[in-house]
C-alpha cells in the first residue's frame, strides 16, 4: 500500500557549489547523510522551513518540502545564492512523493526510511507518470497522517509557526533534524 503525498513539492538544487551551499543553510549534516531531515532557520534561530534532502551526488540534491512553502523556499535560497554556482529548480511537475510502510517494489528515483522516527515508513520520489499505475493497482491508502499522529511527529508547516517557533523546543533533536558537530549554519546561535 502507498500514500501519494500531493502536499509535497520536489525542488532540485544542483551545481558545483550545491553541497556547501545547502550545508551552510541547513541544520543537519548533508555531507554525512544521503537522506536527512532539516530545518532552515532565521538569523534568530526561528523556524522558516522544514524539509528532507536527498543527495543524488555531491553536485545534485532533491528537496522534499511542503508544497505551500516551495515558492517561498526557492526565494529564500536565491537570497543566499550570491555567486555560488548553484541552480535551483522546482521539479514538482516531474516528480511525486509517495509514502509507504514497506520498501516500494516499483521504480523510484530514491527511497529512504523517514529519518525522524524508526517506526515511520519510506519516503520515495518517483516520476509522476508512475502515479497512474499506483492508482490503477488500487494500492493507494491514507498512511502518512495516521503514522504522523500515532508517533507524534511534528511537521513544520502544519505544526510550527513561521518565523516564531524555535524548533529545538518542538523536538528537532529527537526528530534527527539537527547536527551539533557539522559546523555553522544560519540561526545556530
Amino acid at each position: 500500500m502507498h500514500d501519494i503525498l500531493t502536499n509535497r513539492a520536489i525542488i532540485a538544487v544542483s551545481g558545483e557549489d550545491a553541497m556547501n551551499f545547502l550545508h551552510n543553510l541547513t541544520t543537519n549534516d548533508i555531507k554525512k547523510y544521503d537522506y536527512c531531515y532539516n530545518y532552515a532557520l532565521s538569523n534568530q534561530g526561528r523556524y522558516l522551513f522544514d524539509f528532507f534532502v536527498f543527495k543524488q551526488s555531491t553536485t545534485s540534491f532533491l528537496i522534499d518540502i511542503n508544497i505551500n512553502q516551495a515558492d517561498l523556499f526557492t526565494t529564500h535560497l536565491a537570497i543566499y545564492k550570491l555567486r555560488a554556482k548553484v541552480i535551483v529548480e522546482d521539479l514538482s511537475d516531474i516528480y511525486q512523493l509517495v509514502y509507504s510502510r514497506r520498501q516500494p517494489q516499483f521504480k523510484v528515483i530514491g527511497s529512504f526510511r523517514d529519518p525522524r522516527y524508526f517506526a515511520l515508513g519510506f519516503r520515495s520520489i518517483i516520476h509522476k507518470e508512475l502515479v497512474k499505475d499506483l492508482l490503477l493497482d488500487n494500492e493507494v491508502r491514507e498512511l502518512y497522517l495516521p503514522d504522523k499522529y500515532n508517533f507524534a511527529i511534528i511537521d513544520g508547516y502544519e505544526d510550527l509557526i513561521y518565523n516564531r517557533s524555535i524548533p529545538v523546543e518542538y523536538g528537532a533533536e529527537e526528530l534527527n533534524a539537527i547536527s551539533y558537530v557539522k559546523g555553522c549554519y544560519i540561526g545556530q546561535e
